[in-house]
C-alpha cells in the first residue's frame, strides 16, 4: 500500500507466471462474477488509473495479460467459480 511504484509493481508481479492474484469482487457493480470482472476491466482501459479508480486499472492489466484465468475471485469472502 505504501508503495510509490505501484503500477510499475503490479506490472511485473502480471508478468511472472508463477505470482497468483486473488481479487475481491465486493462492492463491484455486476449480476455476475463475469459481468463484474469484465465491467471492471473495460472501465480499467486507458486512464482508469489516473482518474482514480485504481481496481479497475487492475483488473484491465490482469485481462490484458491473459492472467483471468488462473486469477482466484473472492465474494463475500469465500472462493467462486472462475468464469474464465
Amino acid at each position: 500500500m505504501s508503495d510509490v511504484n505501484w503500477q510499475t509493481t503490479l506490472q511485473t508481479a502480471v508478468g511472472n507466471p508463477s505470482t497468483r492474484f486473488t481479487v475481491s469482487l465486493d462492492g463491484v457493480s455486476g449480476e455476475s462474477t463475469y459481468s463484474q470482472v469484465m465491467g471492471a476491466a473495460q472501465q480499467g482501459f486507458g486512464s482508469g488509473a489516473v482518474q482514480g479508480n485504481y481496481f479497475n486499472w487492475e483488473v484491465s492489466q490482469l485481462y490484458q495479460a491473459g492472467r483471468l484465468s488462473s486469477t482466484t475471485f473472492m465474494r463475500g469472502g469465500q472462493v467462486v467459480a472462475n468464469p474464465f
